[in-house]
């Protein structure tokens, strides 16, 4: 996170996610761009609007046989209202979600919406920790089939600011 302009209150930044298991490894990055809301005279802010884009990449092992693997590209762009409870050691967000996207690899897009919940202990002035719980739903389409894409329902992460 990195502040354009402190005193117009616009950040941005950039957020790495990384997850994976036996079957299946993901990561991604999200590129925000983020503006503050504050009341006259207050110390804290009560609210944000941002917008972003995320790249990813997916693979996925089929089965044992670590040679077959398949792998998806989605890109997609969000914009979301955040109010909520913001202090220096903990925040407490509610942003309210939409977005679009595609899957670059695959002839297929998709869009979401909803509301989140969003968590977050400052350890230190550069170490973060954050849960998140997803309540957005969306609807894709695919060359041959509508699908619904769900996202992670809670993720906990550990952030560094530089």
């Amino acid at each position: 996170m990195h502040w354009i302009n402190r005193e117009d209150k616009i950040d941005w930044g950039i957020v790495p996610h990384l997850a994976g298991n036996s079957q299946f490894t993901s990561g991604n990055m999200f590129v925000y761009l983020r503006k503050w809301f504050m009341a006259t005279g207050a110390n804290n802010p009560w609210g944000n609007i941002y917008g972003g884009i995320q790249t990813s990449i997916h693979e996925y092992v089929n089965d044992n046989n670590t040679s077959n693997r398949g792998y998806d590209f989605p890109m997609h762009a969000e914009i979301a209202f955040a109010p909520g409870i913001y202090r220096e050691k903990y925040n407490i967000a509610f942003p309210l979600r939409w977005g679009m996207g595609t899957t670059l690899n695959h002839r297929s897009s998709y869009m979401y919406a909803g509301p989140s919940l969003n968590v977050t202990f400052n350890l230190s002035p550069t170490l973060i920790l954050q849960s998140q719980f997803n309540g957005t739903i969306g609807i894709g389409v695919g060359e041959n089939a509508l699908y619904l894409p769900i996202p992670s329902l809670l993720t906990l992460g550990l952030y560094y600011r530089f």
